[in-house]
């Protein structure tokens, strides 16, 4: 399984900004390699994801042999 990427905002309402802390924590606790960025103000998506899905592709490229 490839290490994890989050990305939540932490105005996010759908899916709370502390479940994604808590997986990060749990994460980091068994030594799982994973990679999480919290975003000021955003929510469940925000128009202007370009920056995150560089980070997606970039994350991608990096962590999966194709």
């Amino acid at each position: 399984m490839p290490p994890p990427l989050i990305i939540p905002g932490d105005a996010e309402t759908l899916t709370p900004i502390q479940q994604g802390r808590a997986a990060t924590a749990r994460l980091r606790e068994l030594g799982v390699e994973h990679r999480s960025e919290v975003r000021p103000g955003k929510g469940h998506g925000w128009p202007d994801m370009a920056a995150e899905h560089a980070l997606r592709a970039d994350w991608f490229a990096t962590h999966l042999s194709l």
